[in-house]
């Protein structure tokens, strides 16, 4: 289980920290990563997509670790199959399902009068 989730958090660590400096490079966002405000008078900045990018990426890294904490195959189990008898979980995939959606609004800007 270590090994389990130091790999994961390693995986994480790598690119989370790729996002942060090379992501705006590689996606075509433009700004100081410092100096711009996370708003303006016309609305969010090229900062705040930026961050948005990565909470969004931070969050579906942690959602699909889920599907691979189902099976832990040094335990001795010969299956990798993380899809395996997911069928199985009713409530396990209506908790997938409905982080997805929470995702999904907080990032459209669905719910953003609510939370903030």
């Amino acid at each position: 289980m270590k090994r389990t989730i130091l790999s994961q958090v390693l995986y994480q660590f790598i690119v989370m920290v790729i996002l942060l400096y090379f992501g705006p490079m590689m996606f075509g966002i433009k700004y100081d990563l410092v100096q711009e405000s996370m708003r303006t008078s016309e609305g969010p900045t090229n900062r705040l997509i930026h961050y948005t990018l990565l909470f969004h990426t931070f969050v579906l890294m942690n959602l699909f670790n889920t599907f691979n904490c189902r099976v832990l195959p040094e335990v001795g189990l010969k299956e990798y199959n993380v899809f395996k008898g997911i069928h199985r979980n009713w409530w396990f995939l209506i908790i997938v399902i409905a982080e997805l959606n929470l995702q999904y609004a907080m990032v459209s800007g669905f719910g953003l009068g609510l939370i903030f």
